[in-house]
């Protein structure tokens, strides 16, 4: 089955998890991240409603977040190479911001992951 980035009807059911996070994967590899970004966000909400904030699906989709993150940074910083002149502080704040929030989704998922086997080594 083949999956892409394309937009919802309004009217379309919310799909599941597991279709947005693979949705969101088909973005990185598409180079549409943030479309990624979006989907990826709106999987990550369903995962802590459904299953809570410490489970390992959580992790998974903050992962994918990270990488979706990661890359539209590095895109940013590749198109603001290209920028001269004053526009350059713009793009540079972006990219900084899409950093930050990789960091912040590849900690978080890490935490997640360090808890769940201290909780399979204890027992």
């Amino acid at each position: 089955m083949f999956l892409f980035c394309a937009q919802l009807p309004a009217t379309a059911q919310t799909p599941d998890w597991r279709t947005l996070v693979d949705q969101a994967k088909n973005c990185y590899h598409d180079g549409e991240y943030k479309r990624g970004i979006e989907i990826a966000r709106h999987a990550l909400e369903i995962a802590e409603q459904t299953r809570g904030a410490s489970h390992p699906d959580v992790a998974e989709t903050l992962d994918i977040l990270g990488w979706l993150y990661r890359e539209e940074s590095d895109e940013q910083r590749r198109l603001s190479e290209q920028v001269t002149g004053p526009l350059e502080v713009f793009p540079a704040r972006r990219i900084q911001g899409y950093s930050a929030q990789a960091e912040k989704m590849f900690k978080r998922a890490l935490a997640i992951r360090e808890k769940l086997w201290r909780q399979i080594i204890s027992i």
